[in-house]
């Protein structure tokens, strides 16, 4: 413990280089290095829903607005591009899978992966085709929703695969600058800085790779659990000062030296997966399990300084988390499988207001009672002797409360989340 003790000045300063997106780049969790922040002046007060639009698909990527246009793909394969202000559709591509892909937007085109197999870039102003990619193709697993997000920096596209590996592509002509082969599917999507590439991996593993050779700089391989023995990392991880974070589901948050991988901590103090990527600010380090269905908030400095959690606080939402959290200003966002994008207060966690979906209400008694989730008997309802647990009844029970997996991208009076529902939601904010 105090050898991890010594080291903690020199790290604080930041070993791995803190790097900036293409000007006026936008992508999933807001930074290359995927810390989920956004600049905004609101208090976060909500004000009404200010549009809202119904996609052909279930919405499970993430929206993101860059300009006057928000972005967003959908289960039914196609690629939307709407006026931000209003919600009127600009323009629409059509692929051959679903676009469970947040998009990256920067320097006059938007880029994202399809199930399809491909990774499309688009003209952003007027959705033509600028180029498409062929990867060896995308596999899905039981609960794992999310294809990789693409990262945009300095001209370079960097993004996992189905087929297990990680690109980098000439963002202007999709020529492939290298690639590397893990062991297992790549949906996470990758963090980036000025040296490194991080990313996690289906075999339960957590990767550095150079930025510009894509050689390896080292390999963390989770501990694995008994209901998720290999640990996967279906998650993004994201980079702090020095320190990547990632979760996994073996109910463990890991935080990891950026330069050499090495275990600063973990976090295992309840049940439940980490699928969400953690959010950083302020000192804190933010996510969602699924297993006790709550957000919570970690005190990065005191967990440092004691070798142990040390929560600053912590929200129950009564549901699973697979999407993300978004902090701006004093307010951090989050939604979860119930159908409810709840805002909290950044500092103490305090609930600011809670935006429920019209199915998430009309559902709500089929799953809670006296406001708690009934999982023992909802999951009797899939379970039946001698059979095997029918995880894909289960998940389309949930869905029917217009769940959230899509994270919240959040403007300076507008906060924008996809819905299962096949809805994207614009709320206001003041």
């Amino acid at each position: 413990m105090m050898k991890l003790l010594i080291g903690l000045a020199a790290l604080a300063l930041g070993t791995a280089g803190v790097c900036f997106a293409d000007p006026g780049a936008a992508m999933f969790q807001n930074s290359p290095e995927r810390r989920g922040t956004y600049e905004t002046k609101a208090a976060g007060a909500f004000t009404k829903t200010r549009w809202t639009f119904k996609a052909g698909g279930k919405i499970i990527a993430s929206p993101v607005v860059s300009g006057k246009l928000c972005y967003v793909g959908s289960g039914d394969g196609v690629f939307h591009a709407l006026d931000a202000a209003s919600g009127k559709e600009r323009w629409k591509f059509k692929t051959g899978g679903a676009i469970d892909s947040t998009a990256a937007v920067g320097g006059g085109a938007a880029y994202f992966l399809s199930r399809d197999g491909f990774v499309y870039a688009l003209d952003a102003a007027g959705g033509k085709l600028r180029w498409k990619f062929k990867t060896g193709g995308e596999k899905m697993e039981d609960w794992d929703f999310l294809l990789s997000s693409p990262c945009l920096l300095d001209g370079v596209l960097y993004f996992g695969s189905g087929d297990g590996n990680l690109y980098a592509l000439a963002a202007k002509s999709g020529k492939k600058i290298w690639s590397f082969k893990a062991e297992d599917a790549v949906h996470s999507a990758p963090a980036v800085t000025a040296d490194s590439v991080y990313f996690g991996t289906s075999e339960g593993a957590v990767y550095a790779l150079d930025r510009k050779t894509g050689a390896l700089a080292w390999r963390f391989k989770t501990d694995g659990h008994p209901d998720c023995p290999k640990g996967e990392v279906y998650g993004s991880p994201s980079v702090g000062d020095g320190i990547v974070y990632a979760g996994a589901r073996d109910h463990t948050l890991y935080a990891l030296k950026a330069e050499d991988g090495s275990l600063l901590f973990k976090s295992r103090v309840n049940a439940g997966w980490i699928i969400s990527t953690p959010v950083i600010k302020d000192g804190l380090v933010m996510f969602g399990r699924t297993g006790d269905q709550t957000f919570y908030a970690l005190d990065e400095a005191k967990t440092l300084a004691e070798g142990r959690p040390v929560f600053a606080w912590h929200y129950n939402a009564r549901m699973y988390f697979f999407g993300s959290g978004a902090a701006a200003g004093d307010t951090v966002y989050f939604g979860n499988f119930n159908g409810r994008l709840t805002a909290v207060n950044l500092k103490t966690g305090a609930e600011k207001w809670v935006f429920q979906t019209e199915a998430s209400k009309a559902h709500w008694d089929k799953f809670y009672k006296n406001d708690r989730f009934q999982s023992s008997s909802v999951l009797s309802r899939f379970s039946k002797p001698g059979a095997p647990f029918d995880a894909q009844g289960y998940i389309a029970a949930l869905f029917t409360m217009g769940s959230f997996i899509s994270s919240p991208f959040v403007t300076a009076d507008t906060v924008y989340i996809g819905s299962v529902d096949g809805t994207l939601y614009a709320l206001g904010i003041e």
